[in-house]
């Protein structure tokens, strides 16, 4: 009762005489009513204000009644006290009390996050796990930043592994990262009927991609390859993005080179303040690092067809005076930018969309439009899935956060991959988080679809094309124009001379360079079939 107004200017361990003055006030009141005896009043009085009897002010807490308390809200504290600092507060404003502070977090949102990771990692030595939601306007509605009980003090415990510069600095993101390549790609009017032969392994050349051998340090080709040696013919960007086809996307890459990925990466704030530098071609495998907040950043730009807007947690800071009235310090105004135009992110969405329909997430089928994207990273250290409906994003992360032990033998998998938990803690959470949302996306229609420069077309053929029933022709039955019959060559029917379509030139510019060698694979992200071996 006597901590009511200004808590800050009684606080026992910086201001002990006030601190004293107002419990005796309070006693000497609750005395007056009748509630405690003089002999009750003389032994608290005799009780000093320091410890072990008096705890350290801690400054930011989360009040909520305390209902967020046993659904991983107290991993959220700390980065509420960063988020304040972003803000413009001092440490001694943030810790001194008397500011009250309001967040986007939902409690039934939060609770059902919470219960979707804890109730799918039911194991005590499975791996560390992290869960963000971003509404349409870019707060975030729910994270959990760790799976595991909060407990101060101890090591790997406060860590909040959803966000940046809490206990991680990002993490590997797989083939989550290739809607990045692929939204570059419909940004600069390259058409979804842009194919590529996708075999086992590809070689890229060094002009193209740059990349060093580890060991000798000299310049070689970049030979990314397939999961499990799989060749998988010629795939349109769709396909190549629903069967999540690492030979294809670096045949993209190479072909619209990595500066754009990375421009429009760090648009989405990919990389915290430093952005992504200059991670080469191998970007488009995920060798970014990115944080679960992060991605989610990305992503709902697509679900809000092309803007983004930043995730954030704080709506509101009041300063609270002695009086008990508020003054308004802050109110959060939307920071948001378009980066895409409303047609091209419809495509992005018409392509993400077939990866849970039936790609590599089909495990993240909610059972109404939803579109996303699985990731996995290097010998399975790293497994996503992030995905989206109209107006709610959520972004999962599994992975070994202390030891970056790879993830196998996990609940009798061989591997983690994002279509695997990852995809069905996303379903857990989203099936009771989007409750009441069935709004759908928007479709583009078939013109868009086919719109925009076809790279390779003419040279190569999907298997739709290479399967079309060729008109039949009929001969004229009296002298008339010749009509050359199909066959090679004469008439345009043989095969057509090879062209090769060179992309626009892009002017980003990145500031800085690696001479890290690109991983030459990225393990796949559909469980359906078993893996057997991975590769460098």
């Amino acid at each position: 009762a006597g901590l009511i107004r200004a808590p800050n200017l009684a606080e026992p361990t910086k201001h002990p005489e006030e601190a004293a003055r107002r419990r005796s006030t309070t006693l000497g009141a609750m005395e007056d009513e009748g509630y405690i005896t003089a002999e009750q009043v003389a032994r608290v009085e005799d009780i000093p204000l320091a410890k072990p009897h008096i705890k350290p002010f801690n400054g930011v807490k989360l009040v909520d009644t305390r209902r967020g308390g046993r659904s991983g809200a107290q991993y959220v504290t700390n980065y509420v006290s960063e988020e304040l600092l972003r803000l413009g507060f001092s440490e001694q404003e943030i810790t001194s009390g008397g500011l009250r502070v309001y967040t986007s977090l939902h409690y039934e949102m939060q609770q059902a996050a919470w219960d979707a990771v804890t109730s799918t990692l039911t194991e005590p030595n499975d791996p560390d796990a992290a869960l963000v939601a971003v509404d349409d306007q870019g707060l975030i509605r729910a994270m959990v930043g760790n799976r595991k009980p909060y407990k101060p003090g101890k090591e790997g415990s406060e860590n909040n592994l959803a966000v940046r510069g809490l206990g991680s600095q990002g993490r590997q993101t797989g083939s989550a990262a290739k809607p990045l390549a692929l939204a570059d790609a419909v940004r600069r009017n390259y058409s979804l009927e842009s194919r590529y032969d996708a075999p086992a392994e590809v070689e890229i050349p060094f002009e193209k991609c740059p990349n060093y051998n580890e060991d000798t340090k000299e310049p070689e080709p970049w030979t990314p390859e397939n999961y499990s040696d799989a060749s998988e013919g010629v795939m349109d960007l769709v396909d190549a993005t629903r069967l999540s086809s690492n030979t294809a996307y670096a045949q993209l890459i190479a072909d619209l080179g990595p500066e754009g990925m990375a421009q429009l990466a760090n648009e989405l704030g990919v990389g915290g303040e430093k952005g992504v530098g200059d991670p080469g071609c191998a970007m488009v495998l995920g060798t970014a690092l990115a944080t679960p907040v992060e991605m989610a950043g990305v992503y709902s730009t697509f679900a809000n067809r092309g803007v983004y807007r930043q995730p954030e947690i704080i709506t509101r800071v009041e300063q609270v005076d002695e009086e008990g009235e508020p003054t308004v310090l802050y109110e959060r105004q939307v920071t948001e930018k378009r980066v895409l135009t409303q047609a091209q992110a419809d495509l992005v969405n018409h392509t993400l969309q077939t990866v849970i329909q039936s790609g590599t997430g089909t495990a993240a089928d909610i059972g109404k439009p939803a579109a996303g994207k699985t990731g996995t990273g290097q010998e399975y250290k790293d497994a996503w899935f992030a995905g989206y409906v109209p107006r709610l994003t959520a972004v999962v992360w599994m992975g070994d956060a202390k030891d970056n032990t790879p993830m196998e033998g996990v609940h009798g998998l061989t591997g983690v991959t994002g279509g695997s938990l990852p995809a069905e803690i996303w379903r857990r959470f989203m099936e009771v988080a989007t409750v009441g949302m069935d709004d759908g996306f928007v479709e583009p229609s078939a013109e868009a679809l086919e719109a925009g420069t076809v790279i390779n077309e003419g040279v190569l053929l999907t298997p739709d094309e290479t399967t079309t029933t060729r008109p039949e022709i009929t001969l004229p039955d009296r002298p008339g124009p010749t009509v050359p019959l199909p066959g090679r060559g004469g008439g345009g029917g043989g095969p057509p001379t090879p062209t090769t379509t060179q992309p626009p030139e892009t002017t980003t510019t990145s500031e800085t360079t690696t001479t890290n060698a690109p991983p030459t694979s990225e393990p796949p992200d559909d469980t359906l079939v078993p893996p057997t071996t991975l590769g460098n």
